[in-house]
């Protein structure tokens, strides 16, 4: 058994080595056709290219011989090979882990320069670099959502490319530029919030909410604190939610993102007074940890009744310790 798993090893490791030497002597020959199919072999059992399984081009670290050399064909400003080393890069990538800080910034970075290179190539009519880029702003159509949308440049940029296409080898929608031209793009977007914040009175409560969540997502992270960074815009849509409409979810969130402790206790209390499941669940917590533990219990026996996970955890806390876990000097993390 142990023989042969070292003999299939052997195998797996010479077809390696082979595919790597045909990668590299079809880069050091210029030969873009054989590049593609030896450096991107097809995967076993699938009948579609796919152009992120690979040979091993090293590492983002350690670039090995065939990912520089791809690299300094791309500087030549050969379209094919500027393609090709988009490729590379997705490659190195894909390697990376997310978990790591430092690696997840690398990734952002790598995949601007994926985006780059595909561009020049696409620019320059290379076709697989178009139908990419048409693909990936096609994707927005299907998705139909608010939340990702692509920017002005890149919409114009694949209606420039779509009449280039050969349409023969590539299959789209015959609809597609009509599809395309009716995609909203991330600066209409904001264009549109903007005018909705000088007139916040006007809107009803479903628009406040779309603005709100729009407004969420743009919001500042700020690392060292962990906490999102709350923009005065943000801040009065959440407040007409309440003022106009009662909207205890509002109030919750505007708790979550305030950076004064006041504040945050001000609006967690208004939401569980209106009955907010989560706001219940954290304000019975904050006054168990500042000796009110009565009405804090009845709080959290509210948020259990309304569902709520934290505030079950939090009353067998209680029964089995006499205290919640989540208190500390007199707040609630």
């Amino acid at each position: 058994m142990r023989k042969s798993s070292c003999l299939l090893l052997m195998v797996l490791m010479f077809q390696v080595h082979a595919v790597m030497a045909d990668c590299l002597s079809s880069l050091q020959h210029k030969d873009y056709g054989a590049a593609i199919t030896d450096c991107f072999p097809q995967k076993p059992n699938e009948k579609v290219w796919d152009p992120y399984y690979s040979a091993s081009f090293g590492s983002a670290y350690a670039p090995n011989e065939a990912a520089q050399l791809a690299k300094t064909l791309a500087e030549q400003e050969d379209a094919n090979f500027q393609f090709f080393w988009s490729l590379v890069l997705r490659n190195h990538a894909g390697k990376l882990s997310l978990a790591s800080p430092e690696q997840q910034k690398l990734n952002k970075e790598l995949m601007q320069q994926v985006r780059l290179w595909q561009q020049k190539a696409a620019d320059a009519g290379q076709q697989q670099a178009m139908h990419m880029h048409i693909s990936y702003v096609y994707n927005f159509a299907l998705l139909n959502s608010n939340e990702d949308l692509p920017t002005a440049a890149d919409k114009q940029a694949a209606l420039r490319y779509l009449p280039r296409l050969n349409r023969s080898v590539f299959r789209l929608p015959p609809d597609l530029d009509h599809r395309i031209k009716q995609l909203n793009t991330k600066e209409n977007q904001k264009a549109s919030a903007q005018d909705k914040i000088q007139r916040l009175e006007q809107l009803s409560e479903h628009e406040l909410l779309d603005l709100a969540e729009y407004e969420y997502r743009s919001a500042v992270y700020v690392a060292d604190s962990k906490k999102l960074a709350i923009s005065p815009q943000l801040k009065g849509v959440y407040l007409q939610l309440i003022e106009r409409f009662q909207n205890s979810d509002a109030a919750y969130k505007l708790a979550r993102i305030s950076e004064a402790r006041d504040d945050t206790v001000q609006w967690m209390k208004w939401a569980a007074e209106h009955k907010h499941k989560a706001a219940m669940s954290w304000y019975g917590a904050y006054l168990i940890c500042n000796q009110a533990k009565a009405k804090g219990l009845i709080y959290l026996q509210q948020a259990q009744k309304a569902g709520d996970e934290d505030a079950s955890l939090l009353l067998g806390e209680m029964q089995d310790l006499g205290y919640t876990t989540n208190c500390d000097n007199g707040w609630i993390y």
